[in-house]
């Protein structure tokens, strides 16, 4: 691949990733618009024209990983493993 069909790719993914970015800033603006009209209404399920929108409260346990490599550290130590995997990066770089 020539470097002006690569540098025409490049360009064109990151003008893709501003795009997916604003809409992500919008669609989280439109999902937060929603849950503040719910919470106002004390409305937990709403219903519309072919969807649902709820409001629920979870709860989750996490591991704490620090805390017990703090306290356990021998044990942390024998259960860690080496995970290997490429990595793929690519960063706009601006010119002066």
């Amino acid at each position: 691949m020539s470097t002006e069909n690569i540098n025409s790719i490049v360009n064109e993914y990151f003008e893709l990733q501003q795009t997916i970015e604003t809409l992500t800033k919008r669609q989280d603006a439109i999902k937060n618009q929603i849950q503040d009209t719910m919470l106002n209404n004390n409305s937990l399920v709403i219903n519309g024209d072919g969807w649902r929108a709820t409001l629920t409260e979870t709860k989750t346990n996490r591991f704490d990983t620090a805390a017990f490599k703090k306290v356990h550290m021998d044990l942390y130590t024998a259960f860690c493993k080496v995970a290997s995997g490429t990595r793929f990066t690519l960063n706009h770089i601006k010119t002066a």
